[in-house]
């Protein structure tokens, strides 16, 4: 029977990314890219970059892209393909190149354009 007898080290286990502890500072900057990521992006695509950002898929780009519109580099996020003139100008979502049909300024301001319509109100006024 043959005996080894180095022993090789213990290996170290693995450790994501978000079992360290992040300052407050890092998790506002974090919201705030955020935020700025879901900006003028159709609900589709909202979807898409909140769960890149739940299971901590976001990279964010450390240069500017190329918009494929005018061929400036002009696209400060990640996962987009044109830049905000071109994509205003076109009328379509700056990261899949669709008509915009939910497209909304950020989070917030969607459920305030859902909540806005004709609908009657539950709440009944004070007499």
């Amino acid at each position: 029977r043959f005996v080894c007898l180095m022993s090789a080290a213990p290996k170290q286990g693995y450790v994501a990314k978000r079992d360290i502890k992040r300052t407050p500072k890092e998790k506002a900057a974090e919201e705030a890219l955020k935020q700025k990521a879901l900006n003028g992006i159709c609900v589709r695509c909202q979807d898409k970059i909140n769960w890149k950002f739940k299971y901590d898929k976001y990279k964010p780009l450390k240069s500017m892209g190329a918009c494929s519109g005018c061929r400036g580099k002009k696209v400060p996020l990640n996962y987009r393909t044109l830049c905000g003139e071109c994509a205003s100008a076109r009328g379509v979502c700056p990261q899949c190149c669709e008509k915009e049909r939910g497209a909304a300024e950020g989070p917030q301001e969607a459920t305030d354009q859902a909540n806005a319509g004709d609908a009657p109100s539950l709440v009944e006024a004070p007499q």
